[in-house]
């Protein structure tokens, strides 16, 4: 196969336990096999080195090009891989990078869903993610887990035994700081509200139902997918960073019942 098409493409994500970048598999694979092409998956692991193994592991397989979706490589690592072979990537790790990325706005969403925290009549929301420069050390997680959720949830209380709302960076954070808050004795959402980030299916089924951030991994995988066709067919327009539009699910998780 040698200089030939293969008809196949490989997508490259964190982590495939994770219930969004499952589903976002799920998606990948739909949308590819409407344009007549099988997909191979590949999982670049929590940890740099093994991000730059899966990428170095893409010279060794015949395909025809790759979405990827990085969280540590630097922007020569990506336009190296780009000259060997069409790549567009996802999410906002790409950062400033000249190659295709799709993407949602992740500044606009945290804003919304922070929005509709405050419409509840929360004063004092406080935030659980990976990113300790824009948190309070309480806040930080080394990975996004229900048992890291937990955790957090018991040291920002802690904390800030003020805070009446936690905005979480993921589902399976929040499902976790629910727990973690459960097990405090604190009620969500009556004594602290909790929002989540993905639309993993298994929030629309706890008690309480959990509010979170759709990205529509489907239009997502549809765009990503649709461009790195048109790349393989020998299109070569200029890169693109196509932002995919995102919404508020409001559930339960965040809602009090004297409001709407």
């Amino acid at each position: 196969m040698r200089g030939g098409r293969t008809h196949t493409l490989t997508l490259v994500v964190p982590d495939i336990v994770n219930p969004y970048f499952a589903v976002l598999v799920d998606a990948t694979f739909a949308a590819a096999a409407e344009r007549g092409y099988a997909v191979f998956v590949e999982q670049a692991g929590q940890r740099r080195g093994d991000e730059r193994h899966a990428a170095d592991s893409l010279q060794r397989v015949a395909f025809d090009g790759v979405v990827f979706s990085p969280t540590f490589a630097t922007r020569s690592e990506l336009e190296s891989l780009a000259e060997r072979m069409p790549v567009v990537l996802l999410g906002e790790s790409t950062g400033d990078t000249p190659l295709d990325v799709v993407r949602i706005d992740n500044v606009a969403a945290a804003h919304d869903v922070t929005a509709h925290v405050l419409a509840q009549g929360r004063t004092a929301p406080g935030f659980v993610g990976a990113t300790t420069d824009i948190a309070p050390e309480p806040a930080a997680v080394s990975n996004f887990t229900q048992q890291q959720g937990a955790e957090a949830a018991r040291r920002l209380l802690a904390a800030g035994p003020e805070i009446d709302a936690l905005v979480c960076a993921d589902d399976l954070l929040a499902i976790g700081v629910m727990a973690g808050l459960r097990r405090m004795g604190v009620r969500v959402p009556d004594d602290v509200a909790v929002t989540g980030w993905d639309n993993v299916p298994d929030g629309a089924y706890l008690h309480p139902t959990l509010t979170t951030l759709e990205p529509h991994a489907d239009r997502i995988a549809a765009a990503a997918v649709a461009r790195l066709a048109d790349r393989i067919d020998g299109a070569c327009p200029p890169a693109e960073h196509v932002v995919v539009p995102h919404e508020v699910v409001v559930r339960e998780s965040s809602t009090r019942l004297d409001r709407p």
